[in-house]
């Protein structure tokens, strides 16, 4: 599945969206801002490899494998919930 393994996937997404969730903080210190907006292209990412192998019409599907391909699923959700936990988290303290 894929070009390459998940685990790296897993961890190039745990980069972006630390990354992504450092620069939040930083904006966030050096102006005064009314809205921030992060965008994550994991789901993406994740949906295009993935859907095939979770849809039961699909040819790529097995029952028998599918439940490796939900725990996939779910963990790219997990790594976006964090960075998103974290912003909010991280975030309030700067303007209380």
């Amino acid at each position: 599945m894929g070009w390459f393994p998940i685990k790296m996937g897993f961890e190039q997404t745990r980069y972006q969206a630390n990354y992504l969730a450092d620069v939040a903080r930083y904006l966030t210190k050096k102006g005064n801002w009314n809205l921030l907006a992060v965008q994550i292209h994991l789901q993406d990412f994740f949906n295009h490899i993935l859907l095939g192998y979770l849809y039961p019409d699909n040819p790529n599907y097995s029952a028998k494998e599918v439940d490796k391909y939900w725990d996939i699923f779910l963990e790219a959700y997990k790594i976006t919930d964090e960075m998103v936990g974290r912003i909010i988290r991280e975030l309030s303290l700067i303007h209380i």
